[in-house]
């Protein structure tokens, strides 16, 4: 794990990490036909983020047991059936050729994502996600992309 001009790794984050970890590899798996999904957050009460399991990579010749399905839901129903990650990523790159103000945007939420900046701990001492923070920090934090 790396150290950035913003953020240094701490203990805390290390045990951070294992957690969410531990919380994924234990989230509960269906079959390659009925998988079972785990809602991670649910935004404007229709439509939520989740992960099924298992994934693709888990009835590879190789298989990885820990693979998920990421999914976008609205009252049910996948708003992009069949995404993988790759497509994500896929994604991903359109935007930042096509938007690039769009692009730093959602580089500063993954970069929160990626080193916890707006996790915090519930009730049942689970990590989740809850974003955090002003437009001020938007703006240092794209400000930051822009000077690299």
């Amino acid at each position: 794990m790396l150290n950035t001009k913003i953020v240094t790794l701490s203990q805390e984050f290390i045990l951070q990490r294992k957690q969410l970890i531990d919380e994924a590899i234990n989230f509960h798996s269906g079959t390659q036909t009925a998988r079972i999904k785990t809602i991670i957050t649910t935004f404007n009460s229709d439509k939520s983020a989740c992960f099924a399991k298992p994934g693709k990579e888990a009835a590879r010749q190789n298989p990885n047991p820990f693979d998920m399905y990421p999914s976008i839901e609205q009252a049910e129903k996948e708003l992009m059936p069949s995404w993988a990650f790759e497509q994500i990523w896929e994604y991903l790159i359109k935007i930042s050729i096509i938007q690039q103000d769009t692009f730093k945007k959602v580089l500063v939420l993954l970069y929160r994502l990626c080193y916890f900046i707006d996790h915090k701990i519930d009730k049942n001492n689970k990590s989740k996600f809850k974003l955090n923070f002003n437009g001020k920090q938007l703006t240092f934090n794209i400000a930051f992309f822009d000077s690299q």
